[in-house]
């Protein structure tokens, strides 16, 4: 499967302009993001190739991740102060990585939290509760 993004996709959706030298990056960019997107959310590539109305969520999806990327001009700096002027960046804007926030994979149907091999915890028996133990009731 193909890219589902275009370079021209990104740039509609972004509100500057991309330099002609950058496009070929940018294009990288978006191969690199629909990989990690169907890494993290396998089901979404399933989905998208038949559902219209999905396969847009991931297009924006994808494009949001390059855009975060392509505003990003210097990653180095969290803030910047000169006298009485201060800025600081918006770092779910500006990471200068590929990713992709919970709430964009919880869109897609995707937990961000499940893990695979995961682990469920419980007490032992003689500890936290010894009154069900004295009481003969099993702890599992």
């Amino acid at each position: 499967m193909g890219n589902i993004v275009t370079v021209e996709d990104v740039a509609a959706s972004y509100e500057g302009e991309i330099p002609d030298e950058q496009r070929e990056w940018v294009g990288q960019k978006i191969a690199e993001a629909q990989r990690i997107l169907y890494a993290q959310c396998p089901a979404a590539k399933a989905r998208a190739s038949i559902d219209s109305e999905f396969f847009l969520l991931v297009k924006d999806c994808v494009v949001r991740a390059v855009l975060r990327v392509v505003r990003d001009e210097s990653p180095m700096y969290r803030s910047e102060t000169e006298g009485n002027y201060s800025y600081s960046k918006n770092m779910l804007v500006a990471s200068g990585d590929i990713w992709f926030p919970d709430k964009e994979l919880a869109f897609l149907g995707c937990n961000a939290r499940t893990k695979v091999g995961g682990t469920r915890l419980r007490m032992s028996a003689p500890y936290g509760y010894p009154s069900r133990v004295a009481r003969g009731v099993k702890w599992y």
